[in-house]
């Protein structure tokens, strides 16, 4: 398992997931998102809003209060779905990938442990 907090899978990633398919002979990969993820239902407009509030109350990093934070990328997801189906054809379409593994895609539900294929 190479669990990553990144909005978009990194080389660094695949080239680990590569190795495990060469060393172990994975031949299934899942990538898996969780639904009700912090920045899942906001957006960098409402991001830079609670950094406002936040510069107004004093508690927060000066060097990022120095940008005001309008050029930070906040990471939010709109579509989590769409961002699994995203990161599998990514995937699929990577040069190192060897064409037999096979890419799944899923989102789990917290509140019910619930996993949802997501079809690609």
């Amino acid at each position: 398992m190479i669990q990553s907090a990144e909005r978009i899978t990194s080389d660094a990633s695949v080239a680990s997931l590569v190795a495990s398919h060469r060393q172990l002979g994975t031949r299934d990969w899942y990538i898996v998102r969780q639904v009700e993820f912090a920045f899942e239902a906001g957006s960098d407009d409402i991001m830079h809003g609670f950094l406002a509030e936040s510069l107004n109350e004093g508690d927060i990093d000066e060097a990022v209060a120095a940008t005001d934070g309008r050029r930070l990328d906040w990471l939010t997801l709109s579509d989590t779905a769409a961002a699994v189906a995203t990161e599998v054809q990514r995937i699929r379409s990577h040069p190192d990938v060897p064409a037999e593994v096979r890419v799944h895609g899923y989102l789990y539900e917290r509140s019910t442990a619930r996993l949802i294929r997501v079809d690609v």
